[in-house]
């Protein structure tokens, strides 16, 4: 039995291999889940104040675990990109054939820095409009109470480049004067306003992140499940916007579920489509959502849970229409 809490698991695909990387560990098993290789990945001596650029001067520093946040298999190098919750989420790279670590990316390039001590969803998409290739790894970061200057961006797209010497680094996916493929929130509202990004997906041209966040800026307000959206060819991120995503189940008693737990974008099956008039095969977001004592952003057991049904085609409705009530002033 493999002795870990697991925390990400990926699947190669074209080898049918199944790597699994959970506190401290990195395994790798095969098609038939048989045990392969396991690598330690912590705990280490750090401290969520620590700069990583600066190890050596950090003395409030102390053995910590080291929690898995992104697990991703970079399509174009073919190795595990593995972002932990030490050193503020530096990444690393792995071989993929013997799990052994190729390089750290480098501590003094702020974007090689994707993992954290909260939450993060990641899976690599398109980005840009001529690129047909599945090359960028889209990121959602939840704020994890570091020093605001070391804090990740809540949204970025990035991708791994190759250096002449052999090794690695990471840059935004589109960069310039002053504007990149990223969003950062305003170090007033890191510590104020928590968003917890639970699943992203890309779809049509769009990147999506199923959120739980606040419905407004005003901290007595209560917790929602909100879809954000950026278009893929957006340079700056100007595009980004959201939508309240409702799940209300109806039995005596009308109960609104606001708190997504887990999310997939599936099509839909014949027995749906006919139950609930709806076109099979057609893309639709599930999400399960379950319900919150107020203004928490837990969901509480009580209330047990329930699963929503999101047509791609209504979101897309939706977010058109909400986006025309902003420009004439209403939103």
């Amino acid at each position: 039995a493999l002795g870990t809490n697991f925390q990400r698991i990926k699947v190669d695909v074209d080898s049918g291999d199944v790597f699994v990387a959970g506190k401290n560990t990195l395994y790798k098993l095969d098609e038939n889940l048989n045990f392969v290789n396991m690598q330690l990945t912590g705990p280490y001596e750090d401290h969520i104040t620590c700069d990583a650029r600066r190890d050596d001067e950090c003395d409030v520093a102390e053995i910590t675990d080291n929690d898995a946040r992104v697990l991703e298999i970079n399509p174009t190098s073919r190795h595990l990109v593995l972002c932990g919750s030490l050193k503020q989420g530096l990444c690393s790279m792995y071989s993929m054939s013997f799990l052994n670590k190729s390089q750290d990316l480098p501590v003094s390039n702020p974007v090689n820095y994707a993992g954290g001590r909260a939450g993060v969803s990641s899976f690599y998409g398109h980005w840009g409009s001529h690129s047909a290739d599945v090359d960028t790894l889209w990121l959602a970061n939840t704020y994890d109470g570091r020093p605001p200057q070391l804090a990740t961006p809540a949204l970025s797209a990035r991708r791994l480049v190759k250096l002449s010497d052999g090794t690695f680094n990471m840059t935004y996916a589109h960069e310039d004067a002053g504007r990149s493929t990223s969003i950062r929130f305003d170090p007033l509202w890191l510590t104020n306003y928590l968003v917890k990004y639970i699943y992203g997906f890309e779809h049509g041209g769009f990147t999506y992140f199923v959120t739980i966040q606040r419905e407004n800026t005003e901290l007595t307000t209560n917790y929602q499940t909100k879809l954000v959206r950026v278009c893929q060819e957006d340079t700056g991120f100007d595009s980004y916007a959201e939508l309240e995503l409702t799940c209300r189940k109806k039995n005596g008693v009308t109960t609104f579920y606001n708190i997504a737990q887990a999310a997939s974008l599936s099509p839909i099956g014949e027995e749906m489509a006919k139950k609930f008039a709806l076109h099979a095969r057609e893309d639709a977001l599930y999400v399960i959502l379950g319900k919150s004592l107020e203004n928490s952003s837990e969901s509480h057991a009580e209330y047990g849970s329930g699963m929503c049904v999101f047509t791609m085609s209504k979101i897309r409705e939706a977010f058109t229409t909400e986006q025309r009530y902003c420009y004439q002033g209403f939103g």
